[in-house]
């Protein structure tokens, strides 16, 4: 990942670029979380999904093979879609098909109405793609989710749908995304990049963190609050 170590120096006088950042966060149609295990990637994507549900009415998804119990009774009890826990590929391959790629998927009877309807309404809805570095490796997911990541990127957000991704890192087989399609992620995500420090030996999240706005190269300094953990 193209990073910049922040120094204390760096870091925001004001909290003006937290608050930017957070209103970027709940209104940005592509966010990726990026860092190390223990970087606090999850906490902040649960915090983000209840934030759009509860501020914005979102219907959240959540996709995880590897979702933990705690995360888990979480997002249940803020009415959250889960997809795929307990390493069920063949779930989130399903989801694909009925999502995006099939003839009747939700994303064609959505696209239907937008050709159809004029000043057709279309209710928010945020994808969670958790543990995304994980897809690439299953056979049953490899095309599906390529699919799904790349119509995430280019028609999801005429029809209000929304993506989180989150990444251990800013390569393509970590987005599991195809070959030649850099430009698209880097034109249109929004990154927010999480570091980790050490704690009586423990991995802990930083309290700051970079982020980078989407068809720029700059990572700067942000502040992340407690009550985004």
């Amino acid at each position: 990942a193209n990073t910049i170590s922040a120094t204390h120096s760096e870091i925001p006088k004001t909290d003006n670029v937290t608050e930017k950042v957070k209103k970027i966060l709940l209104t940005w149609s592509k966010v990726r979380f990026i860092g190390s295990e223990g970087s606090g990637k999850t906490s902040k994507a649960l915090w983000l999904s209840r934030e759009r549900r509860h501020q914005l009415g979102h219907q959240i998804y959540w996709i995880n093979p590897h979702l933990k119990a705690e995360d888990k009774q979480k997002l249940e009890a803020d009415k959250v879609i889960i997809v795929g826990g307990g390493r069920d590929y063949e779930a989130i391959a399903r989801f694909c098909y009925d999502m995006v790629i099939d003839e009747d998927s939700l994303l064609n009877q959505q696209y239907k109405r937008y050709r159809d309807e004029v000043g057709a309404k279309f209710s928010p809805v945020t994808f969670v793609f958790d543990e995304l570095t994980n897809y690439k490796d299953q056979e049953v997911l490899k095309a599906p989710i390529q699919t799904v990541m790349k119509a995430s990127m280019q028609e999801f957000s005429k029809i209000n749908w929304h993506s989180i991704y989150i990444t251990h890192n800013n390569t393509l087989a970590c987005m599991a995304m195809p070959e030649g399609t850099r430009n698209l992620i880097d034109s249109s995500v929004f990154d927010l990049q999480l570091e980790t420090d050490i704690l009586r030996g423990n991995r802990v999240p930083k309290a700051i963190a970079q982020y980078r706005m989407p068809n720029t190269d700059n990572w700067l300094p942000v502040n992340i609050p407690v009550e985004w953990q």
